[in-house]
């Protein structure tokens, strides 16, 4: 079981309490001993930018202790923004996401690293030794001005803090409580079950919201343009091909102008269908409204390629029933990017793609370790 080392209160206020639990004199200098690993790269794996170029970005395929080590030689104090969410240790072993130490693959480690009295930690002491080491590579990697948040739940919050305020001696360690909607308190408490702790430089503030209440807007804004239709502004029909898998666009379509003006179509402009040519690997995306009703889209092939290579172009899955497209598309107005290239990071998570102030963001390689 964890517990503060008495022997840190004393009359040195500037020595700070430190955890201690079983097995963690194992696992202290654990991080130098985690060999470097090479980073194979599997091309067929990857996801190329617009321009057929790699991006830069990895996924990285593999244990998370050696693959943390293997960034080092190239990362060393670069990283900007950490993010992690380790498991909660809840001891819950009937999720499909096993939120408990009882992984075959941490007794595994456990048994290599700390011996055959690891066997009898309790939980705790085993979610312990498993995260400190991982710490202190993230340590590491952290860059002298950068932040690290991470999620954790009721269960080892406590436990997380006081572990990252000894790891991350010199830095802010803050808790902030990640309030959940709906539910009434329980015996009178109510309990919140997610938190974050935030690690960052002294002096750091974080920027306030922009909005006050509900969910923050969204700056992106849907590519279909209903007032219009195809025989008003026909260069501005044409088909866009999304991949399948990655959500990158991959090729667009000659518009319905450019086809009159090869003469690949011939009829009426109000006539025109729009052919749905998708395979299983890619999805051709028309200009439908949400309704299913046929429209044009808001930019012209030019403007969206060179808009989708900056990353001002969103794709993500349709939700909606009555448009038969597989993916929606959306972008960034101009006035929304002359104030992101100012201040904003636009990160959306929920796409595969996103726009923020150095441009494109997308995973484009996958690696793994070896």
């Amino acid at each position: 079981m964890a517990f503060i080392n008495d022997n840190d209160f004393g009359t040195d206020v500037l020595h700070m309490p430190t955890l201690n639990w079983m097995g963690k004199e194992r696992v202290v200098n654990h991080h130098r001993d985690v060999p470097y690993r090479v980073l194979e790269r599997i091309p067929e794996k990857g996801v190329l930018d617009s321009h057929g170029s790699d991006c830069g970005n990895m996924i990285i395929h593999g244990d998370n202790l050696e693959a943390l080590k293997s960034l080092l030689p190239e990362y060393e104090g670069k990283v900007d923004c950490i993010y992690i969410d380790p498991p909660y240790n809840t001891g819950n072993e009937g999720w499909v996401y096993n939120d408990n130490v009882n992984d075959p693959r941490i007794k595994k480690w456990l048994g290599q690293v700390v011996g055959k009295e690891g066997e009898d930690f309790s939980r705790h002491d085993k979610w312990l030794c498993m995260m400190y080491p991982r710490l202190q590579l993230l340590r590491k990697l952290l860059a002298p001005e950068g932040c690290m948040a991470i999620s954790i739940s009721m269960h080892e919050v406590n436990n997380l803090a006081i572990m990252c305020r000894e790891i991350f001696a010199t830095s802010t360690v803050q808790i902030v409580t990640v309030k959940t909607s709906g539910g009434k308190p329980s015996n009178g408490f109510n309990v919140s079950h997610e938190y974050l702790i935030f690690i960052c430089p002294p002096g750091f503030a974080p920027n306030s919201l922009s909005f006050s209440g509900g969910n923050a807007r969204s700056p992106f804004e849907g590519l279909t343009l209903s007032t219009f239709d195809k025989t008003q502004r026909d260069n501005q029909v044409y088909p866009i091909y999304v991949d399948r898998r990655s959500w990158n666009i991959v090729g667009i379509g000659n518009s319905l102008r450019e086809l009159v003006e090869n003469g690949n179509y011939t009829g009426e402009l109000k006539d025109f269908e729009y052919l749905d040519d998708s395979t299983d690997e890619v999805a051709c995306v028309w200009p439908i409204t949400s309704k299913g009703k046929p429209c044009v889209w808001r930019l012209i092939p030019e403007r969206l390629r060179d808009d989708w290579g900056k990353g001002y172009i969103k794709v993500s899955p349709n939700t909606s029933r009555d448009c038969p497209n597989d993916f929606s598309i959306q972008y960034l107005p101009s006035g929304v990017i002359g104030t992101a290239d100012k201040k904003l990071d636009i990160s959306e998570v929920s796409g595969r793609r996103s726009a923020c102030t150095t441009g494109t963001r997308s995973s484009c390689s996958c690696w793994r370790s070896t």
